[in-house]
């Protein structure tokens, strides 16, 4: 199904822009296109899902530039999207009603993994120090938006091990199948 084809409110639109991660001016340039050609004026919901994992070794052995460009898609997008966004972010906090726990509000989440988790190191059997690290410094740099913007709701989220291309890069012991350790995996995250 294509993503103009799913289902939408009654009074909703699909409007499409182009966001490169690797870009440093491609959020920016959408949220004004947003603004200018489509009248946008808040946002409700951000979603930074574009990922990056390509390159599995150790510490020992992985290069500078695989860390430097996990970095740069993983942890630099997101923050570059929260920056380009923050004001529409920000119209629609300030449009919202609060709720009991005073956290109603907008919404910017981050696409994270349990690769980024600190906890999670020893027992994830995967050699991948440049990924893991850079999806770490993800949700270091979520929390911080989370915290530095009360009216904004902002969290990283895992959706767990997923049957994609990225999978079949990950070396043994996983099987071909990642799928088959989806359940055992996000039991333990």
């Amino acid at each position: 199904m294509a993503l103009q084809d799913l289902p939408r409110g009654a009074d909703s639109q699909l409007i499409t822009v182009k966001i490169d991660s690797t870009s440093a001016t491609d959020a920016q340039v959408a949220a004004s296109t947003l603004a200018s050609q489509h009248g946008i004026t808040k946002l409700d919901v951000v979603i930074a899902n574009a990922g990056v994992s390509k390159y599995f070794g150790s510490a020992r052995v992985t290069p500078a530039s695989e860390m430097a460009e996990h970095f740069a898609i993983n942890a630099v997008a997101p923050l570059l999207l929260f920056q380009a966004m923050a004001s529409l972010l920000d119209a629609a906090a300030a449009a919202a009603t609060p709720s009991a726990s005073g956290r109603a509000g907008p919404k910017f989440v981050v696409l994270s993994s349990g690769a980024g988790s600190l906890g999670l190191v020893e027992s994830l059997p995967v050699e991948n120090t440049a990924y893991g690290a850079s999806k770490a410094a993800a949700n270091f740099v979520t929390r911080r938006i989370h915290f530095e913007n009360p009216k904004l709701i902002t969290f990283p989220i895992n959706p767990g091990w997923l049957q994609t291309d990225v999978c079949s890069h990950i070396p043994s012991p996983f099987p071909p199948s990642c799928y088959s350790q989806r359940r055992t995996t996000n039991s333990r995250l």
